[in-house]
């Protein structure tokens, strides 16, 4: 299912590769397939890696305007990504998006170890301001300041 819609000064294009609606259970289900060489203990590492989580909340927030606009009354199941190892595609894994990452993936959030990363929101607010401002060779950060304190998140004092 392709859909495009509208988010701060930008559009969003999605598509979705399965969208379950049950006019039975009045409910909506966005999946996603993903397939890999990793087996399934590593797919949370590539969900981390490729930033799932960002697909699975723009996702998730294009169902509900699409339900909004056909199908009021009907609730959103969690977002799933189902995975196929490429070596055994006959023992699939389904993976169920929770509100923490999709809350993450929109606002940002910090690891454990301190590092910091991006929520949607912050990113397509400073890829709207590279637009305005025609700046595509440096971040914004590095464009407003002279001085830039380096990232010292991973470091641990013993």
């Amino acid at each position: 299912m392709k859909m495009i819609y509208p988010f701060l000064k930008s559009q969003l294009k999605l598509y979705l590769d399965k969208v379950n609606i049950d006019h039975n259970k009045l409910t909506i289900q966005g999946i996603d397939l993903k397939s890999g060489s990793v087996n399934t203990d590593n797919f949370m590492t590539n969900f981390f890696k490729y930033k799932y989580y960002f697909q699975g909340a723009i996702y998730q927030k294009g169902l509900e305007m699409y339900r909004d606009e056909k199908y009021p009354g009907y609730t959103i199941l969690p977002f799933k990504f189902i995975f196929l190892p490429t070596f055994n595609i006959n023992n699939p894994k389904t993976f169920v998006l929770t509100d923490k990452w999709i809350n993450a993936a929109w606002n940002g959030f910090k690891t454990n170890s301190g590092y910091e990363y991006k929520g949607i929101i912050e990113l397509v607010k400073d890829i709207e301001w590279h637009i305005v401002n025609q700046v595509f060779n440096e971040s914004k950060e590095f464009h407003l300041n002279d001085e830039v304190d380096l990232d010292d998140s991973f470091i641990h004092n013993i």
